[in-house]
């Protein structure tokens, strides 16, 4: 009987914990290829997709601006909007414009805010980068606690030639703290 009380302790401990550590600390965005975000680059391709992937912090996400910044040699054919986003328009984000994406509901894993199909032209290398609108020093999103965060840029979109993955410095003692 013991053992199988410390059994059942065990699992629900195990899920529990499990689900706490599925949480990110901090919000992220990332350009992929794919519907898994796996696929940072276009593999050579003279067409692709291109999803804006977001993965909220532990306190959700309802929505954020932003702006994609293509290279010469990429021309977008068609986007289309996730079903998780109620709005999705066009911003004035004193460039050449860029995007204001509201969820439906508060967004508590990855969801992609659109999918574009995109032609590159040539076979030079570039990227394609997410950046925040203008006048803004940071890209965020607005939590599920109406307040705002500022983002993690995961990558740039590697046009013809390897990912460009964004690194950011972490002490010994916060990487520890995620397992505790």
């Amino acid at each position: 009987m013991k053992r199988v009380l410390l059994v059942v302790a065990f699992l629900i401990l195990f899920v529990i914990a499990g689900d706490a550590c599925a949480l990110s600390p901090k919000p992220y965005v990332g350009l992929f290829a794919d519907a898994n975000h796996s696929i940072p680059c276009n593999g050579g391709s003279s067409s692709f997709n291109l999803y804006v992937w977001w993965l909220p912090s532990a306190n959700g996400s309802l929505g954020t601006t932003y702006n994609l910044v293509l290279p010469s040699n990429v021309t977008i054919v068609s986007w289309t909007q996730s079903s998780e986003v109620a709005i999705l328009v066009g911003c004035d984000c004193g460039i050449s414009g860029g995007f204001c994406a509201v969820f439906a509901e508060c967004q508590t894993d990855w969801v992609w805010s659109q999918r574009m199909a995109c032609n590159v032209l040539d076979e030079e290398p570039s990227a394609i980068e997410i950046v925040p609108c203008v006048g803004g020093s940071s890209l965020t999103v607005a939590n599920c606690y109406y307040s705002v965060e500022p983002v993690t840029i995961m990558n740039k979109f590697c046009i013809n030639q390897e990912p460009i993955v964004a690194v950011e410095e972490v002490t010994w003692g916060a990487i520890k703290s995620l397992y505790r």
